[in-house]
């Protein structure tokens, strides 16, 4: 085998990636406007229903 210059075996280098570093947002975003109430149907006060009262001569059955 020959050697040839151009595929010499060169030590590999290992390159460090540069550190990261987030760009520095210029636009400040406003404070999260509150959140309107959640709506909430007024409470209906519903009359009882009647007690059923069997007709006159009739009568419930006992259990």
């Amino acid at each position: 085998m020959m050697n040839n210059p151009k595929y010499e075996h060169k030590p590999l280098e290992i390159k460090k990636p540069p550190f990261y570093k987030p760009p520095k947002l210029e636009k400040s975003f406003p404070e999260p406007k509150p959140r309107p109430p959640v709506y909430k149907p007024p409470k209906v006060e519903k009359p009882n229903p009647p007690i059923y009262k069997p007709p006159e001569g009739k009568k419930l059955l006992d259990f």
